[in-house]
């Protein structure tokens, strides 16, 4: 996956699919996993962003899903979507046609902080009504995996305590019950960024957000 993805960006087009898994994953494998990833709020799944197939069926037939593509057809079957998620039960995908849109010309990430599960929600709800049309991804974590991932990497933002023990003060850090990225993508740097920062206050003023760190940089952000 990440192969195209550099082959992509190259060209000035993206995947629409990106996963942690990126490096070691093949597309063969996404495609028969109907793979989501971080911007299926905005593109959605792999049954929405696959143009055709060719597969190889458990007989040896070679079956061509990828010689008749028209986006506007819209007649008989769609095959190639029974061999979407399948997991390879049905046969094996050996080439992939993928729509590939665009490469934004800007890009925002915001990675900000929730108390409880019902605040994620509510945040959800407030990125749809202010970021609109440029919210590309909105992905949240638990405790329990930002407990993980702080195991390899550093956390941007975390609740800083301390503890008395013998006399002494201990500065430690925690993460906090749920952490959400969102990524805005769009043409316009001034006009995004505007609308990210109004997002992010009126998170924090209505306090559905305890804290957050805004990158204006996207190639920083991933």
């Amino acid at each position: 996956l990440q192969d195209l993805q550099n082959f992509a960006t190259k060209r000035n087009f993206m995947v629409p699919v990106d996963l942690g898994a990126k490096g070691t994953c093949l597309i063969g494998g996404n495609v028969s996993t109907n793979a989501g990833g971080q911007y299926f709020y905005r593109h959605g799944s792999l049954h929405a962003n696959v143009l055709g197939l060719e597969v190889v069926l458990p007989d040896g037939t070679i079956l061509d899903l990828l010689s008749s593509i028209n986006l506007k057809d819209n007649t008989g079957y769609d095959l190639k979507q029974l061999f979407i998620g399948a997991e390879g039960t049905l046969g094996i995908v050996t080439k992939v046609a993928l729509h590939c849109p665009r490469l934004p010309q800007e890009r925002n990430v915001a990675f900000v902080a929730c108390e409880d599960y019902k605040s994620v929600q509510q945040l959800l709800i407030m990125a749809k009504d202010v970021l609109g049309e440029v919210l590309a991804a909105f992905e949240f974590m638990d405790q329990g995996i930002l407990n993980l991932v702080k195991q390899e990497m550093k956390i941007p933002v975390t609740i800083a305590t301390m503890t008395a023990t013998s006399g002494s003060h201990t500065n430690k850090t925690e993460n906090y019950p749920f952490c959400v990225l969102i990524e805005t993508q769009g043409s316009n740097n001034h006009h995004d960024m505007e609308k990210m920062e109004t997002f992010l206050e009126k998170a924090m003023s209505t306090g559905i957000c305890v804290d957050g760190v805004l990158s204006k940089d996207g190639n920083v952000s991933r």
